[in-house]
């Protein structure tokens, strides 16, 4: 589910922050999962309790007097695991252990009827409605709260341990038919809802004409980017099911065949969890797209190609649009920029023009050096496939950019590259980070300029457009940050990567961003000459 994260990792408890509605981001800060753990344990002995369970008295906040509507079950034990509650509505879906889950199911199902029972006065006495929040805005308030307790509630039940798909297919009944009204006031602005809901339909047997129409709809997508492609990858994998439970085995295999097709050729455009979660949704391993890549093995036998590489990069420079949504031409200049039409390549042309400027001298330069130096020129043109396709995202855990996004524009990571042209034939071996360091961008001008041989000025320049190139990019749905690549027999390249907003927030920071750039041989931290410029990594 697309969804609005905060990541609160670090010295919060356990876990990120998740919360289903577009535009709300709470200031809260999940309980430690000692806590957590320890009410999980109450929880269950006060639900295997014998006899009269606890009550509770709820106070007015403003009056201090007695709140006389009548306390519900639901009321008692939110009141009295209140931390149990607050981390199971907040916690991203993804960070709650195996063993909490049929716990956290029960608080998220527990609270929709807090939802339901509980008077206004009481919502307000427990602190679910704000002192703050007027009259009119407490059926918004309610509703808000609805629909995250009931999505991250369907979304537990839909994985093995739990196995509820059709309770998961009731409770998302509830948010697809609020997303349908014509004017909606909450925004879930969550495309894979739709999906979602209609894997809960398929998994529990019921409604397939309602699951098919509504994969049918979201099949019809015109967006183009990685999350439109994604979209149109899961929901051919649910009607390649729907079709098979429905014995049309025709229709079914053209999807089928479609789906085979696409992963073979793009074997790591998904992480492995999301592909399992797609072939094999409940552990169910007798997917016929994934029995014709080869089973569970297919994931180990994969392999790192140039192609596979060149297709993950694959983009077009404007919209972002990706193959196999639309066809995509190459920049006749410069021949590595991609577009989807002449529209977007004239759109773009103002922040493509430098770029396209400097790939094009620099094919001249190794076409020439091709005839008198053709060793040297080899090495050159490995450094630049390198470049094309290296995983930059470790550098994302250098930069810290998790915890700050604008570092992505004040600070720069050096790596000094050693050739290594007997590792692989694959491009992205011929090149090993050997050091590698975060810099100020204001230390470090006169170092980058006298690496790059730039006149005195010319590095502030060069990096600020780099990161505007990025950000253009992006379209403004990414950090962009800098990178500066340089080593032994190799021209220096000042370039750029962008990491995705979402993505930044889904991925926890990696401390061992060291080891992830080379398992074997961690790179170890650059010393500049000018030794008082010190590596800032951590300067916060």
């Amino acid at each position: 589910m697309s969804v609005v994260i905060v990541d609160k990792t670090a010295g919060t408890g356990f876990g990120r922050i998740q919360f289903l509605i577009s535009g709300i981001t709470p200031n809260i800060q999940l309980p430690s999962m000692d806590i957590v753990r320890e009410e999980a344990a109450a929880a269950l002995a006060l639900r295997e309790m014998d006899g009269p369970k606890p009550t509770i008295v709820l106070q007015d906040g403003r009056t201090g007097k007695i709140i006389p509507d009548p306390v519900s079950d639901a009321l008692v034990y939110n009141n009295l695991l209140k931390r149990l509650f607050q981390w199971s509505y907040f916690v991203h879906t993804d960070d709650v252990p195996d063993d909490l889950l049929e716990e956290c199911v029960w608080c998220l199902e527990t609270f929709v009827r807090v939802l339901e029972e509980g008077s206004e006065a009481q919502l307000r006495a427990m602190g679910h409605i704000t002192r703050s929040t007027p009259e009119h805005k407490v059926r918004l308030a309610k509703e808000s709260m609805f629909l995250n307790a009931k999505m991250k509630a369907a979304a537990h039940m839909l994985k093995p341990r739990i196995n509820r798909s059709a309770d998961a297919a009731t409770y998302l009944k509830y948010a697809v038919d609020y997303s349908r009204r014509t004017t909606p006031q909450i925004n879930i602005n969550n495309k894979d809802l739709f999906i979602t809901y209609a894997e809960a339909l398929i998994r529990s047997g019921t409604h397939y004409k309602e699951a098919k129409k509504v994969l049918q709809e979201q099949l019809k997508t015109t967006d183009a980017s990685a999350d439109g492609v994604y979209t149109v990858v899961k929901c051919k994998v649910w009607l390649a099911r729907l079709l098979r439970l429905q014995e049309k085995e025709s229709a079914a295999k053209e999807h089928e065949d479609w789906l085979v097709k696409w992963f073979r050729k793009n074997p790591h455009f998904l992480p492995d969890r999301s592909i399992l979660e797609l072939l094999a949704p409940g552990g169910d391993l007798s997917s016929p797209v994934l029995e014709e890549l080869g089973g569970i093995a297919w994931f180990a036998h994969r392999k790192h190609t140039d192609k596979t590489d060149n297709r993950l990069a694959k983009q077009c420079r404007q919209c972002g649009a990706r193959e196999p949504l639309v066809k995509l031409s190459i920049c006749s200049k410069c021949k590595k920029i991609y577009y989807c039409s002449t529209e977007c390549q004239r759109k773009n042309w103002p922040a493509h023009k430098a770029g396209c400027r400097d790939l094009a001298g620099l094919n001249d330069r190794l076409a020439a050096m091709s005839l008198a130096l053709p060793s040297s020129a080899q090495r050159e043109k490995d450094f630049h496939a390198w470049l094309d396709v290296v995983d930059n995202t470790p550098l994302v855990s250098a930069l810290n950019l998790h915890r700050e996004a604008r570092r992505g524009r004040t600070h720069i990571v050096f790596q000094e590259v050693v050739y290594t042209p007997k590792a692989s034939r694959e491009a992205r071996a011929k090149f090993r980070v050997l050091r590698c360091s975060v810099f100020r961008v204001a230390d470090v001008l006169r170092e980058l300029e006298r690496i790059m041989r730039l006149n005195r000025g010319e590095g502030a320049e060069y990096v600020a457009s780099v990161v505007d190139e990025m950000e253009l990019a992006t379209r403004g749905q990414g950090v962009p940050f800098v990178i500066l690549s340089y080593g032994k027999g190799v021209q220096p390249w000042l370039g750029g990567d962008a990491v995705p907003r979402k993505l930044l927030t889904e991925r926890p920071y990696d401390p061992n961003w060291r080891k992830a750039l080379n398992p074997h041989a961690p790179p170890v931290l650059i010393h500049l000459p000018d030794d008082k410029i010190e590596d800032a990594e951590n300067d916060f």
